[in-house]
């Protein structure tokens, strides 16, 4: 009998066998790396943007604010456009930064489940000779009755 047991949404669980792995690589990957030097840099220059752009749209406002010429306020309004594509920039790469971490655990997660599942999915399933065909018609059958 295998060692696997359904859920209630139908997956199968992964064996006692693989989830002790899975842990003990997790286990590992939590003590062995930290966000890396890399992470951290990449993740400090997303936060660097954000606060230079905020940064930069705040003196655009004080300068538009004191300037009288309508062309040297259009000169500050494109500033102020820059520094929040900066902010955006730097928001998106923040993000992305951050998104990392969960993907590692879950492409962790999804190659020891498929390395448990890779066997028994070569195994050709074994149906009771009384077994019921489980899918239901998809049309009723009237019989001739309204």
């Amino acid at each position: 009998m295998s060692d696997t047991a359904p859920t209630s949404s139908g997956a199968l669980q992964m064996s006692e066998q693989a989830e002790t792995g899975f842990r003990a690589e997790l286990e590992r990957l939590r003590a062995n790396s930290g966000p890396g030097p890399r992470d951290k840099a990449i993740g400090a220059f997303g936060v660097g943007l954000v606060v230079i752009g905020l940064v930069v749209i705040l003196v655009a406002f004080n300068q538009a604010a004191s300037m009288t010429d309508v062309r040297d306020q259009l000169e500050m309004v494109i500033l102020g456009g820059f520094g929040t594509a900066l902010a955006i920039v730097g928001g998106v790469v923040y993000a992305v930064m951050s998104a990392q971490r969960f993907m590692r655990f879950w492409l962790l997660r999804v190659i020891f489940e498929q390395r448990d599942l890779a066997p028994r999915m070569s195994e050709a399933p074994v149906r009771p000779s009384n077994a019921v065909d489980p899918t239901p018609d998809l049309v009723p059958s009237t019989r001739g009755e309204f």
